[in-house]
């Protein structure tokens, strides 16, 4: 019997050997089951677990592809929220999400405008039009912002207004409305209103909170951020 040739063997892989391959495409299999043998809005972590370690390999092993690292804290954010109510447990996802995010943004940073540095310089809007060839930027801003507001609340008001968490949020969801603000069922203007709304206004810290703003960066209408909203739920999760 001749021997079957390595290529067309390869060739007739099962598509979920195939993924295994690829951390990405591993952890968004994970991902669709998140919400496996959920209850209410709890979920068993061992779906979410499993998507976040293939997640984190693609991180590792390919730090340049951006598509991991915020679909790592897409899941990092599912974990914390939904499969603890235990503090610590949240501390710690939420600080992996602040290192992810922050790295993420710095190789944003260097391949489109030369530094992060550079690039914090810019305003929003500037810096959206600087990174806005790159399709993982919106999302990757999104769940930066998501993070490092849950990095505050967890840690609380003290440590987040040492860290700057009022600012940073502040200044990732205004690139997010910047690059596209439906994105996320308007998500960008959802986490600009509750940050107006939740953070103390600190004089020389965090003058800038305007309540009045809490209700003008609510979703405007349209097409996809008119729908009502539901009670959130493990199922629920962004997608």
């Amino acid at each position: 019997m001749r021997p079957i040739p390595t290529l067309l063997l390869f060739l007739t892989l099962p598509l979920p050997l195939a993924a295994q391959t690829d951390p990405i495409a591993a952890g968004d299999a994970a991902w669709a089951r998140r919400a496996e043998g959920h209850q209410g809005a709890r979920a068993v972590p061992g779906p979410i677990d499993e998507a976040v370690a293939a997640y984190e390999r693609a991180v590792k092993e390919q730090p340049d592809r951006l598509e991991g690292a915020w679909k790592l804290l897409r899941a990092l954010h599912y974990k914390g929220e939904f499969t603890t109510d235990s503090n610590d447990a949240k501390q710690k996802t939420f600080a992996r999400g602040k290192e992810v995010a922050e790295a993420g943004i710095d190789r944003l940073a260097r391949r489109t405008a030369g530094s992060r540095q550079k690039l914090d310089a810019l305003t929003p809007a500037q810096a959206a039009k600087a990174v806005a060839a790159v399709p993982e930027a919106t999302p990757l801003f999104l769940w930066s912002a998501v993070h490092w507001g849950l990095w505050g609340d967890v840690f609380g008001r003290l440590a987040a207004a040492r860290q700057g968490v009022g600012d940073k949020v502040r200044r990732y969801a205004e690139m997010v409305i910047a690059l596209d603000e439906r994105y996320g069922d308007a998500a960008g203007h959802r986490v600009l209103g509750r940050l107006h709304t939740l953070a103390p206004k600190v004089p020389f810290v965090t003058g800038w909170v305007d309540r009045d703003k809490a209700v003008s960066s609510s979703p405007k209408p349209c097409s996809n951020t008119s729908r009502p909203r539901r009670r959130r739920r493990a199922t629920s999760c962004a997608a």
